[in-house]
């Protein structure tokens, strides 16, 4: 997967910011600590492929958080 440098950037800004808040997200809906650090993951790729393709980035805290709930 080829990744512009900005939308890269962007999305390790985001992930530094939301990737605890959300694997505490996951835990707290009753995922064990090795399910939620899937989820979590899994979450911030889709970000990445969202981010990537250009798709709307209105309120991208709540998108994350939907697609890890």
């Amino acid at each position: 997967m080829v990744v512009d440098e900005a939308v890269a950037q962007q999305w390790r800004e985001l992930h530094g910011q939301w990737r605890e808040p959300v694997r505490r997200y996951v835990e707290m809906l009753g995922l064990e600590e090795a399910e939620a650090e899937d989820v979590t993951q899994e979450t911030f790729l889709a970000l990445l492929h969202h981010l990537r393709e250009g798709k709307p980035q209105e309120n991208l805290r709540g998108w994350v958080f939907r697609v890890a709930g």
